[in-house]
């Protein structure tokens, strides 16, 4: 994922797995959280962090542009500061709107590292309100097992789709962002409420490169285990191909039959040591 600027061709690096939270907390029960290196890219840039408090489960993804230091720098403080909001407003917007500020240089304001992000939160009746800028995704899991794509990536290629123009010359244009935590000042959040009962919510960089019905079979094939689910997530997107860092974060909603605070059960998420 980048920016408005080309994409930059990158030596071969080794998938290799993060932390699983920015702050290397190991993830609640209600969550599963897996983040790989892209094969084309020399670190991953991807950051992921969650929230449960109060009664609500809230989380972030942050993907930063390019394969730059910075720009991981950015993502490992930009996902905790908006999970934390996010889930203490109980807002997204909130969440990704504070996170912007870590972006903000008053001379030139996107002279620096920047990235999409999501971000999610429960509400009461297996509803959700989701946020994001840029092309971070939001994958609702229904309890009648079907899934839909929450949110509509911030994108010049998603610009062409929507004033007509073939497939084959918008997905040319998919890297391009036209909004992203730099430029939340000036574009906002987009932002919605899911109302239809939805147990699962999964929250990813644009490196799932899968679709939505695969998302649904691997969710029903894991229902209780939302670790399990993550792996399984990123494996079927490295084996459609995806070169890119991915990271997923699936978030059981805190009223999912057979889940809750006092559950006993732990979600495992493979380190790398780092």
């Amino acid at each position: 994922m980048t920016t408005d600027d080309a994409v930059t061709e990158r030596p071969p690096a080794p998938s290799a797995e993060v932390p699983p939270t920015a702050d290397g907390r190991a993830p609640h029960p209600l969550v599963g959280l897996v983040s790989v290196t892209g094969a084309r890219r020399p670190r991953n840039c991807d950051r992921a962090a969650h929230e449960v408090v109060g009664g609500v489960v809230a989380g972030a993804v942050v993907d930063g542009s390019g394969s730059t230091p910075e720009s991981a720098r950015l993502a490992a403080d930009a996902a905790p500061v908006a999970a934390r909001v996010t889930a203490r407003r109980r807002s997204p917007v909130h969440g990704i709107a504070t996170a912007s500020e870590l972006c903000f240089d008053p001379d030139d304001p996107l002279s620096g590292a920047t990235g999409a992000i999501v971000a999610a939160v429960s509400r009461p009746g297996l509803r959700w309100l989701v946020g994001w800028a840029g092309d971070s995704t939001a994958t609702a899991v229904r309890d009648d097992g079907r899934a839909h794509r929450v949110t509509t990536p911030h994108t010049y290629g998603q610009k062409l789709r929507a004033r007509g123009e073939q497939e084959s010359v918008a997905r040319t244009h998919d890297h391009r962002l036209v909004n992203d935590l730099a430029r939340v000042g000036w574009y906002g959040v987009s932002g919605v409420e899911v109302t239809k009962p939805t147990p699962v919510l999964v929250l990813a960089s644009d490196g799932l490169k899968i679709t939505v019905e695969q998302v649904a079979g691997i969710a029903a094939d894991h229902p209780a285990d939302p670790g399990a689910c993550a792996r399984a997530l990123v494996s079927a997107a490295q084996a459609a191909g995806s070169g890119d860092d991915i990271t997923v974060l699936v978030l059981h909603h805190p009223d999912h039959p057979g889940d809750g605070s006092g559950s006993e059960r732990t979600t495992e998420v493979e380190r790398d040591g780092t």
